[in-house]
């Protein structure tokens, strides 16, 4: 009989990495102490060119400076030579009122919310470090799988909201304004009382007071609610495509067939993993929120003290970061399970079960599940699910797919007789599709915002000129553009040999440089590593650079045209955010699937489809789910959302 119990123990649900975390920190945040204070350099020189001193009028830079405005007079400009001499080469760091503002401002969000709030494994400390390294070193990459994961859910959802009638599922009637009022006031009550029912869960419909087509109806939805859940969870494992058209073979027929026990089978497993499912929105939306308040705080720092460099510098950090919030607001959908390897041996011995229902038994069907792939930890994980969704899709007509029909379909066990030919290619298991490259284009215009937004801060923020922040962000993004392109370059690879072996190396080793370069860009932000004549100097950019002045605040805000390029870097490095609407709407769209309660799961669907009547989102489904489609597939056939 079939059992769904595993034979590893739970991981703690606290993520390890955060003792990495602190510990990186610390040994990174050394002390240095500069030889001399700007200051006193900036009294010496002005005092020296007053008085005539040859050796500090030679010092003097004479040459126009980038950035100020036509017919404003340039302040006292010292060359790098002469900054070195007067001021010494060693960084001033800042003091600690200054280091604690970019603490609070930035790195508690950033490592103590967001980052913490990733979807780390439990127990597994090398391989969380290396996923670590795989989600700041290569963003893009990492939010293009996810987001590829996150719409092929989305179509699981969308075939389970298609598979009942316009007024359906059926389940416990809409309560009116007035008998809502008294449920809540009913549920505050037992609150404070001393008999509080704990209440019940259950996923699957109460049957009893529902005639037999209203039956039919609530069983096929729960079946096929169950049943896609179950896929979506599939497409965050390996597979060890042997014969790829087989395992999509046996995949159909476990999670579509109706035959003897499955359906009964199927919904226990599904109860298990929706329990064994990650929790902690609440974390998400509130390390999100922390994320959004500090921007505009330091937004709203940086506009009112216009002109000061350590509050543009700061600002420009934060939109460094911006397309963080967006990995984070991911895992609201692309969730893992509290223990993987529980769930990976769950969906195995569901596997076998449903292959004793048919003859013959394939001998390695234990071995066909691989690794958790999900949220971007393997790389080139394609994931099994488009291509089962795309078999089912082709298989179905315009009435079917469309007129909300597909209960019957389900019912009649259509799912798993009616595939055409009984193949599936091989491109659609395994190979890049190009119907991604939507995603692709979205995670890098994320980053690529992200990073040209800070960039346009620093870089025209006096002294202008590339240089040591302005090139920092420069060569990030150069770094998060080479993995994105050699991880495109696996692809092209073949699977098994040594070829996929060395790129997989050299590629994590480029991450985890791009990591320790991202890390190194908050440190020297926060601790003043910057504040030294030759970053002073804007000495990257050649032909331009090479000199330092030590003029106020009033002359940046007055003489320089900083006030246009910060409110353009500014709105580029805000837009990435606006992709944290898109996810939560995902979120709220497809929790349905792994709410525990069948009859919250109605209410949630329900409220859904309100939602989309009032607000007329389904031109929004044809744009973003119908048009890649469309435009890659000339022959694609796929459901639809419809009134």
């Amino acid at each position: 009989m079939f059992r769904l119990i595993a034979k590893v123990p739970r991981g703690s649900p606290a993520p390890s990495p955060s003792v990495l975390i602190i510990l990186l920190l610390g040994l990174l945040a050394f002390p240095v102490h500069a030889r001399e204070y700007f200051q006193a350099c900036a009294k010496e020189f002005n005092d020296g060119l007053a008085s005539g001193n040859q050796t500090i009028v030679g010092y003097n830079y004479t040459f126009a400076p980038l950035g100020i405005l036509p017919g404003h007079k340039a302040p006292n400009l010292i060359t790098y030579d002469g900054c070195v001499a007067l001021c010494g080469g060693n960084p001033k760091f800042y003091p600690w009122a200054k280091v604690s503002d970019t603490i609070t401002t930035w790195v508690l969000p950033l490592a103590g919310g967001l980052i913490l709030q990733l979807p780390f494994s439990s127990n597994k400390r090398f391989s969380t470090l290396l996923t670590l390294c795989r989600w700041l070193g290569s963003p893009i990459a990492s939010l293009m799988y996810i987001l590829w994961n996150i719409k092929v859910t989305g179509r699981c959802a969308l075939i389970v909201d298609m598979s009942v009638p316009r007024g359906g599922p059926p389940g416990n009637p809409r309560r009116s304004a007035r008998n809502r009022t008294a449920n809540m006031w009913n549920t505050i009550r037992e609150e404070f009382s001393n008999d509080r029912d704990p209440g019940e869960v259950s996923g699957w419909p109460q049957l009893s007071n529902l005639n037999e087509t209203e039956k039919r109806e609530a069983e096929a939805f729960a079946e096929m609610r169950d049943s896609m859940y179950i896929l979506s969870v599939f497409n965050q494992f390996a597979f060890n495509h042997e014969n790829p058209s087989r395992t999509a073979d046996i995949l159909e027929f476990a999670l579509f067939s109706r035959a003897g026990e499955l359906p009964i089978i199927r919904q226990k497993l599904a109860t298990s993993i929706r329990r064994d499912r990650k929790h902690g929105v609440v974390q998400v939306l509130l390390s999100l929120f922390w994320f959004l308040v500090a921007l505009a705080i330091s937004i709203f720092k940086a506009f009112g003290e216009l002109g000061d460099n350590s509050t543009a510098h700061n600002l420009a950090l934060g939109l460094l970061m911006s397309w963080l919030p967006v990995l984070t607001s991911t895992s609201l959908v692309d969730r893992n399970p509290t223990s993987e390897d529980r769930v990976r041996i769950d969906l195995a011995a569901f596997l076998c079960e449903s292959e004793t229902r048919r003859l013959p038994v394939p001998g390695n069907i234990e071995h066909m599940l691989g690794r958790f792939g999900g949220q971007a930890r393997e790389k080139w994980h394609y994931g099994i699910a488009h291509s089962i969704l795309s078999n089912l899709e082709r298989n179905l007509d315009d009435d079917q797919r469309n007129g909300r029909q597909l209960h019957r379909v389900y019912r009649a066990g259509e799912f798993v007789t009616r595939r055409v030919g009984n193949l599936v290619p091989y491109r659609d298991l395994w190979t890049f599709d190009l119907i991604e490259i939507w995603q692709m284009c979205t995670a890098g215009l994320i980053v690529t915002l992200s990073a040209f937004g800070a960039f346009c801060i620093s870089y025209h923020t006096p002294t202008v000129g590339l240089g040591c922040r302005s090139g920092g962000y420069m060569a990030y993004g150069v770094l998060v553009a080479g993995c994105f392109f050699f991880d495109l370059l696996g692809w092209r690879a073949t699977r098994n040999g040594w070829a996929i072996v060395c790129l997989r190396v050299f590629l994590t080793f480029l991450e985890i440089c791009s990591s320790i370069w991202l890390v190194y860009i908050i440190l020297a932000q926060t601790f003043g590593i910057y504040n030294s004549c030759a970053c002073k100097s804007s000495n990257w950019s050649r032909g331009k650079g090479g000199y330092t002045d030590f003029a106020g605040t009033s002359v940046y805000r007055d003489d320089y045209d900083i006030r246009r390029w910060w409110i353009f870097g500014t709105v580029l490095g805000s837009l990435p955010l606006l992709s944290i609407f898109y996810i939560v709407y995902q979120w709220l769209s497809q929790s349905f699937l792994w709410t525990e309660d069948y009859e919250n799961a109605v209410a949630g669907l329900r409220r859904l489809r309100v939602w989309r009547y009032f607000f007329h989102s389904d031109w929004a489904h044809a744009f973003f789910i119908l048009l890649p489609y469309k435009l890659f597939s000339k022959t694609y056939k796929g459901v639809t959302w419809r009134r």
